[in-house]
This record gives C-alpha cells, structure tokens and sequence, in this order.
C-alpha cells in the first residue's frame, strides 16, 4: 500500500512549488532522504522541477530495469500533466489532501525541512 506525500519548496513571495510522491512517503523514509540529498534550496528546487513522482529514491525503474538509486518521476513513462504546481499555503494543503497524502514535507530556505502528518 501507498504512501502518499507531497514536497514543496516555500518561494520567496511566500507561494509554495509542490509535488506528488506516491510511494514510501513516511517519515522515516522520507526524512533521511531529504535532509541528506536535497539539503539545498538549489537542490530542492532541482528535484520539484521534474514534477509528480512515484517514488523519491529507487533502484528499479518503470521497465523494471535497474538504475542507480535516484527519483522515479511520472514524466519518465510518457505521463503527462504531472509538472510541479505553484500554490498558497491554503492551496497547497487542500491539494495535498485531495491527494490522500499522509504527509506534507517542505522546504524553508534558511530553516531546512518541516514534515506535517495530514
């Protein structure tokens, strides 16, 4: 069963870039992975730039093929409408909601990263 999150980046107009992550998005997944990898605005915003993935860190990919651990995003098997969405707080929580996620991970420049259970 699926783990549902979503990952933003706060912007500085205090709008919110944010995607969808269908698998492993509990803490003890998620948090290890964010705070080492993408421990950066810069890199934040490199990881949300590609859109909606299924998941943040795996070694098979949508063929099934092995890969070296890494995202897997929608936009790799063809899908489209998966870009990343900019949105207020308030849109961002109802579209994480709409989503069934279980968790709300965000990136705050200067501060690093904040999770919310959903």
């Amino acid at each position: 069963m699926a783990t549902r999150s979503a990952i933003a980046i706060r912007n500085l107009d205090r709008s919110y870039d944010v995607i969808y992550c269908h698998w492993d998005g509990y803490p003890e997944n998620q948090i290890p992975l964010l705070t080492t990898k993408y421990n950066t605005a810069k890199k934040v915003r490199r990881l949300i730039a590609k859109g909606d993935l299924s998941s943040l860190e795996t070694t098979i990919g949508w063929q099934r093929e092995e890969r070296k651990p890494s995202p897997l995003y929608y936009f790799e098997r063809g899908d489209e409408d998966c870009n990343p969405r900019n949105m207020s707080a308030q849109e961002m929580l109802e579209f994480a909601n709409n989503c069934c996620c279980e968790y709300l991970y965000t990136y705050l420049p200067r501060w690093g990263w904040r999770h919310d259970e959903l």
